[in-house]
């Protein structure tokens, strides 16, 4: 688990280098106070629930430092930006 934690932030950090993404703290924090008490489902936040191996503090931390460099404040939305960054990095 620890390995897709580093692979996530590793990617994460190659797409705010390509896109030239700035850390916004405020939008971190909107995502965070958006977001918190959103149950782990397709249909709520669509981002793995890794609760089982103590690591969903960890998983909310990166998501809303992700929503900060990717000015997103919904999990949804920030999701669906990484998925196609993610495309975009994989094609270049």
């Amino acid at each position: 688990m620890k390995k897709l934690y580093i692979l996530k932030i590793c990617t994460l950090l190659l797409i705010s280098s390509l896109a030239n993404a700035a850390y916004v703290p405020s939008i971190a924090v909107s995502y965070a106070v958006n977001n918190y008490n959103i149950a782990y489902s397709s249909n709520g936040n669509p981002f793995i629930n890794v609760s089982g191996v103590g690591g969903n503090c960890t998983n909310f931390a990166n998501q809303s430092i992700s929503g900060g460099l990717l000015g997103s404040t919904n999990s949804k939305t920030l999701n669906q930006n990484l998925i196609s960054q993610s495309s975009a990095v994989k094609a270049t």
